[in-house]
């Protein structure tokens, strides 16, 4: 079934639930009698709900029949006529994540502002020392506007250093489901951190009688800084148990 110019499809259907699928071939070009000419179309403006031309920043003009032009369209048909890009405005723009509009008075009404929860200025999780961040003004453009020039709320978003940051997300596990072994065995401690800084570390730490205490250097990544984590291996009694800290068992 011809749907639309250069553009050809085919409806499914079958007569009951007990047959089988069938397909059925309908031409309604004889119902036309010839091609349309320019002089059967008529433009149309593409507006939005309150009738402004610049829909995501553009404003584009269309050709269709007109309703008594009784023609079938040909193969070279374009609907599309003009496109024009506009000037940005306030409308084009939506807070960016973590600021909502709380307008405070009338000068404020159309300004975003950050969340009690967010602050614009934390650098992300993957932000290396050496490097720099954008911090959100609060403002993002709606997605597939191409609006230009005009208004830009977004301004120039200011570039900061990677601050160093502190070690997060320590995790110190053993090696296997076994959480007790016989003295002069050997225990594998895997050191795991979150902290993008660093990089993930195994130890393997020899277990004698008595407190020990062993240093796992941390390797430096790229940009970060190399750090040191105590890991306690105790076995006060002939046996060695994983402890969480480094305390007295």
């Amino acid at each position: 079934m011809l749907v639309a110019s250069r553009a050809q499809g085919s409806v499914f259907g079958h007569i009951s639930f007990r047959s089988d699928w069938e397909l059925v071939k309908v031409d309604f070009r004889p119902w036309f009698s010839r091609q349309c000419s320019e002089e059967d179309y008529s433009s149309w403006d593409l507006t939005n709900l309150q009738g402004d031309r610049c829909v995501l920043g553009q404003q584009r003009s269309f050709r269709r029949r007109k309703p008594m032009s009784w023609c079938i369209k040909g193969r070279s048909f374009t609907a599309a006529l003009t496109a024009r890009v506009c000037q940005c405005r306030d409308s084009d723009f939506l807070c960016d994540y973590g600021f909502e509009r709380t307008p405070s008075s009338e000068s404020d009404a159309n300004k975003c502002f950050a969340n009690f929860w967010f602050n614009p200025l934390s650098p992300p999780d993957d932000c290396v020392l050496g490097q720099t961040y954008t911090s959100s003004l609060g403002y993002r453009k709606v997605v597939s506007n191409v609006c230009e020039g005009g208004v830009d709320p977004r301004q120039s978003p200011a570039q900061l250093q990677c601050p160093l940051l502190p070690p997060r997300g320590l995790h110190v596990g053993i090696r296997g489901e076994a959480v007790a072994v016989r003295p002069g065995e050997d225990v594998l401690f895997v050191v795991r951190q979150e902290q993008v800084q660093t990089s993930t570390e195994t130890m393997k730490q020899r277990a004698e009688a008595g407190r020990e205490r062993s240093r796992v250097q941390q390797a430096q990544a790229q940009g970060g800084v190399a750090s040191n984590i105590s890991v306690c291996v105790c076995s006060p009694r002939g046996d060695v148990r994983f402890l969480p800290s480094c305390g007295r068992p």
